[in-house]
């Protein structure tokens, strides 16, 4: 794997991360947006790709969210039962 390719399958990660989060939190994109930081237009972006979920962004979110440093990078499957259950918490709401 290219430098370039695992630079992309970061990114891909992150932003597959990013798609579960929102879609487990079931509230609106607007809170979710307020929680990590972002307005409700850039999570949009984030999401869709116009922007990257770059190096701080996740490490801010994952702060934000109380997730485990460097979670946003790792395949979503062997992470995903983490990030959700740690947005749902009351106490993150």
């Amino acid at each position: 794997m290219t430098a370039s390719e695992y630079l992309q399958q970061i990114q891909a990660n992150r932003r597959t991360m990013l798609y579960q989060i929102v879609k487990a939190a079931g509230r609106p994109q607007k809170a979710i947006a307020d929680k990590i930081g972002v307005t409700r237009q850039q999570l949009t972006g984030l999401l869709s790709g116009k922007y990257d979920v770059c190096e701080y962004r996740a490490r801010l979110i994952e702060q934000k969210l109380g997730m485990e440093w460097g979670t946003m990078d790792l395949p979503v499957a062997t992470q995903l039962h983490h990030a959700c259950a740690r947005v749902l918490e009351p106490s993150n709401a």
